[in-house]
C-alpha cells in the first residue's frame, strides 16, 4: 500500500518536472501538453512556503527560476514561449500561423513571475502599467457581461497590457477578482501600497465578495478562473500569504460560500482543504482524507476563452475556452497542506 508522506509528494513533484518546468495540460477536446510559465510561477509560490528536504526536488527549483527569466521582455511577462519576440504555445503551429494564439503581456503573469522570483528589477514599469491598465469610461469599457453584473470597478486593475497605442475610445477590456487580488499580494509584498487602482481594487473585491456572485455567475466575477472553489481559494491564498489586512474581514464570507459549493474534483477537494487551513477552519481543512489523493486527478486551476468577450453566451461555454491542467500543482498544494510548520 503505498504510503502518501512527504517524500512520496517531493518524489512525485520531481518526477513531473521537465528539466525547465512541472507538466502542464491545455485541454480543449483532447489534452495537449505544454511549457506553461504561469502554472511553474504558482507552483514555485508554494513551494516557497514549504520545507523542501530532496535535493533533486531543490535543484528542480532552481531550474524553473532560471527558466522563468526566458517568457520576460523588459518587465513585460508573458504566458507561453516567445517565438520571435510574441507569446505563443509550441505545440499549435496551425493556430500560430494564423495568428490566433499571440497572447499580449498580462497582468497576471507578470505579478506572479515578481512574486516566484522574489524580483523587484523591474517593479518601477510594471507599476507604471498597473496605474495605465485601470477601468475608465474614456479609455477602457467592461464587457456587458461584467458591466452589468459587478459592483461599480472604476479606477480597478484590468488584466491585459495591450500596446498603449490601441487603449482609446472604450477599448473593451476585462477584470478577474483573483487577477486582482494577486496585484495586491505584489504591492504589498514589494511596499507600493500607494500605487494608483489599490484602493479602489480593494473596495471592489470587498463589494463583490459580500454577495453571492461568485456562487451565482463565477464568470463574471473572474472569467479566467471560473470555477467558484478556485475563485476562493486563490483570493484566500492572496489575502493570507499577501498579507493583506484591510481584506481580512473577508474570512467569514469567504467560509460561508466555500460551504455551499461541492467539490468535482481532487483540484477543488485541495481548494476547499486549503481555504480551511489559510484561515484555520478544523472543519475544512480535514474535509476529505488524505489518502484519497494517493491516485491524484487533475482539475481546471484556469481557463482562457476562444470567444469575444462581446459574445458572451459563447465566451463563457466549456467548448469554447481552453482549461489548463497540472498535476504538480495539485501535489505542491497537498505538500503545504500537510506540512504542519506552515501557515
Amino acid at each position: 500500500m503505498t504510503t502518501l508522506d512527504d517524500d512520496f509528494i517531493e518524489r512525485n513533484l520531481c518526477a513531473l518536472f521537465d528539466g525547465e518546468e512541472w507538466d502542464s495540460w491545455r485541454v480543449l477536446l483532447h489534452r495537449v501538453p505544454e511549457h506553461n510559465q504561469f502554472i511553474a510561477a504558482n507552483i514555485l509560490v508554494i513551494l516557497s512556503r514549504c520545507d523542501v528536504r530532496s535535493p533533486c526536488l531543490l535543484k528542480a527549483i532552481e531550474a524553473a527560476k532560471k527558466s522563468l527569466l526566458n517568457y520576460q521582455i523588459e518587465h513585460r511577462v508573458y504566458h507561453w514561449r516567445l517565438k520571435n519576440g510574441r507569446s505563443r504555445p509550441d505545440n499549435a503551429p496551425l493556430l500560430n500561423a494564423l495568428g490566433l494564439m499571440t497572447l499580449d503581456a498580462d497582468a497576471d503573469c507578470s505579478a506572479f513571475q515578481a512574486l516566484a522570483l522574489d524580483d523587484s528589477r523591474h517593479l518601477d514599469r510594471l507599476i507604471e502599467d498597473l496605474e495605465f491598465y485601470r477601468l475608465d469610461n474614456r479609455r477602457f469599457r467592461l464587457p456587458d457581461f461584467q458591466r452589468k453584473a459587478l459592483p461599480d470597478a472604476e479606477g480597478t486593475f484590468l488584466v491585459w497590457f495591450p500596446p498603449k497605442g490601441k487603449c482609446v475610445s472604450g477599448k473593451i477590456e476585462q477584470l478577474d477578482v483573483v487577477v486582482q487580488a494577486h496585484l495586491l499580494w505584489l504591492l504589498r509584498k514589494f511596499n507600493r501600497w500607494n500605487c494608483l487602482g489599490r484602493k479602489e481594487t480593494t473596495e471592489f473585491l470587498k463589494a463583490t465578495l459580500s454577495g453571492d456572485l461568485i456562487l451565482r455567475n463565477p464568470y463574471a466575477a473572474s472569467p479566467y478562473y471560473p470555477f467558484p472553489l478556485v475563485i476562493l481559494y486563490a483570493l484566500s491564498r492572496a489575502i493570507v500569504w499577501g498579507e493583506l489586512e484591510e481584506l481580512f474581514e473577508l474570512r467569514n464570507r469567504v467560509l460561508t460560500l466555500t460551504r455551499q459549493i461541492r467539490p468535482t474534483n481532487d483540484l477543488e477537494r485541495l481548494c476547499l482543504m486549503t481555504i480551511g487551513k489559510l484561515w484555520n477552519d478544523r472543519d475544512l481543512r480535514s474535509a476529505f482524507p488524505i489518502e484519497s489523493f494517493v491516485k491524484m486527478k487533475t482539475g481546471a486551476f484556469y481557463a482562457a476563452t476562444n470567444a469575444h468577450p462581446n459574445f458572451e453566451w459563447l465566451s463563457r461555454s466549456r467548448w469554447t475556452r481552453f482549461e489548463f491542467h497540472s498535476e504538480a500543482l495539485q501535489w505542491a498544494m497537498l505538500k503545504w497542506l500537510l506540512d504542519d510548520k506552515t501557515s
